[in-house]
């Protein structure tokens, strides 16, 4: 029996199969095309990549309200002409301050007012009501007559216990006086009756011998206290 010989095809065994290449046979410039594409897929799924941190969003700005800074800065001149005790002057910034400021400072404004009205008038009447006598106590604390002070406006808080500004400025005159348990005693008084009082005295000039006693820190709240520490 004759065996035939099979014959063997040049070039055939281990070449691709037609219209394949091998990634060696592929130009260098192909392969580094792909390679590029390949990473960015990668980086832009998060793997093998690492993306930049979000921003954050800028803090909100908050509005400055430019006619109660106006305010304030007027009802402090004038309560730097009252305590030199030029009346007339103090008189003309506070009617001022009263007919434009918002209201809890026009309020402020309206005692020290009606104080230099009674300074300057010739015949002052005879104080009867305990918002007549709160008028005299402002005046004498602001002329630096201490005694006086506390002795008007403890008859206004006898008249009417419950007006917190009476008790506002019964504090502001012991605290000046050195008292400081009549002086917390009567702030913390008119705090409870009109919380607005508390950052107040935050930037109140009449307790600055309060400052260091804990008790006053407590009662003007962390805030105050932050800020203290880091003066």
């Amino acid at each position: 029996m004759t065996t035939k010989r099979l014959k063997k095809t040049s070039g055939s065994a281990g070449r691709p199969a037609a219209g394949k290449r091998s990634p060696a046979s592929e130009p260098h410039s192909k392969r580094a095309q792909r390679a590029n594409r390949t990473a960015k897929s990668s980086s832009s799924n998060g793997i093998g990549g690492t993306r930049a941190p979000a921003r954050r969003p800028p803090a909100p700005v908050m509005p400055v309200d430019e006619k109660q800074v106006a305010a304030i800065r007027n009802f402090e001149a004038g309560l730097g002409f009252e305590r030199r005790q030029n009346y007339r002057k103090a008189r003309e910034i506070f009617e001022k301050v009263v007919a434009t400021a918002p209201l809890a400072i026009a309020d402020r404004a309206r005692v020290h007012l009606n104080a230099c009205n009674e300074r300057l008038g010739a015949n002052a009447p005879t104080p009867k009501t305990a918002g007549d006598f709160h008028v005299l106590g402002v005046a004498e604390l602001n002329s630096g007559r201490l005694e006086l002070a506390v002795e008007h406006l403890s008859k206004a808080q006898k008249l009417d216990p419950k007006r917190e500004e009476i008790r506002y400025a019964l504090a502001a005159a012991y605290a000046r006086s050195g008292d400081s348990d009549e002086a917390l005693e009567h702030l913390r008084a008119a705090i409870h009756l009109r919380p607005q009082n508390r950052f107040q005295a935050r930037q109140d000039a009449d307790f600055e011998n309060l400052a260091g006693d804990p008790r006053f820190t407590g009662l003007l709240g962390h805030e105050y206290a932050v800020n203290r520490r880091s003066a």
